[in-house]
């Protein structure tokens, strides 16, 4: 599709949200995103007040650091017998309410790598990085959420937990880690919610997750396959898909331009107070690409990879203990970057 990016007048790259766009390989474009999404911390605003606690921060230069994310969520951890997580006679076997709600797949957890300076391979593509400090301990961080500090439920406990949107609600949870698409979900329950954006470990980062429209080489009918491609990449024509809170749109000037951004993000159930700085905002200047657009062979190595989490996750490895046991048999699998010749 890079041929026609590169000549068509109503839409190229730049025209695009950064980072969602698939390539094989640094211009050979072969996918575009029809609704980007980014992540989020989506929060019950009636158990901040209820509580007296100051809500997460919308805006980027007043995140919280993970410290003081911990520290909060702990506040916000309670026990069947009315005690937090920061109470030393809490019962960590018996929670009624916590603090936060964050799954373990990749698309999560991703976003603290990230933050951390730490990726999935090496910058030449050449390593496995999984295993190096910035990604063990952005890892370690979220699995010491649930096992060390029992301020979110295990993958075992989270069983018994609801979608994002029911736990808020039900304030089994006060607070989520969740992609924006969470919002649709969130507009259909009655009760107050809003969003704030993610703690910060280095760097503010969300990672940009997609789908991706694409068009085969060999097609007879090539300029149509792209108009029609165009006509679906258009925000007009996923309007109800936006509005809802499922997607967002595409193009830049949606949300560049004052008139186009009210369109989607005023007056909804769907967009609380908080959206515009800690979502719109941050996909715009804080996206990272997902790992599906730029690791090659990203789902063998991740085969590998998730299995060894599952025991961070339940505590019964340190995360360096886990990558380091699969490191070798991952880095058989890497295979590159797209995003390097």
């Amino acid at each position: 599709m890079q041929e026609f990016l590169d000549k068509d007048p109503d839409i190229n790259v730049d025209s695009l949200v950064p980072n969602i766009i698939y390539s094989l390989e640094p211009g050979n474009v072969i996918g575009i995103a029809p609704g980007p999404e980014s992540f989020g911390l989506f929060y019950n605003e009636d158990i901040f007040k209820e509580a007296g606690i100051a809500p997460p921060p919308s805006k980027l230069s007043e995140a919280w650091t993970w410290d003081e994310f911990i520290e909060v969520a702990k506040q916000l951890t309670v026990d069947t017998k009315g005690r937090t997580a920061n109470d030393p006679d809490f019962d960590p076997k018996n929670i009624k309410q916590y603090g936060v709600s964050a799954s373990t797949w990749w698309g999560v957890y991703s976003n603290f790598i990230y933050s951390n300076g730490g990726d999935f391979v090496s910058e030449d593509g050449k390593r496995f990085a999984l295993n190096e400090p910035a990604a063990v301990d952005a890892i370690q961080k979220i699995s010491d959420m649930m096992n060390v500090h029992h301020v979110s439920p295990s993958p075992v406990q989270a069983k018994n937990i609801p979608a994002t949107n029911v736990a808020l609600q039900t304030k089994k949870v006060a607070m989520a880690i969740d992609g924006q698409w969470a919002s649709a979900g969130l507009a259909q329950s009655n009760f107050n919610f809003n969003v704030g954006v993610m703690p910060v470990l280095e760097e503010p980062v969300t990672t940009v997750v997609c789908g991706m429209f694409s068009m085969f080489k060999s097609t007879k009918y090539p300029e149509e396959s792209w108009e029609l491609m165009k006509a679906l990449i258009d925000p007009e024509a996923s309007i109800e898909m936006i509005t809802s809170g499922t997607w967002m749109p595409s193009y830049k000037d949606w949300y560049t331009d004052p008139n186009m951004l009210a369109k989607w993000t005023e007056n909804l159930d769907a967009r609380p107070s908080g959206y515009k700085d800690a979502i719109v905002e941050v996909i715009l200047t804080k996206g990272h690409q997902t790992p599906t657009g730029y690791v090659k062979n990203f789902n063998k190595i991740m085969d590998i990879v998730n299995p060894a989490l599952d025991k961070v996750w339940l505590g019964q490895q340190t995360a360096q203990e886990a990558m380091d046991a699969i490191a070798a048999k991952a880095q058989e699998q890497v295979q590159g970057r797209r995003d390097i010749k």
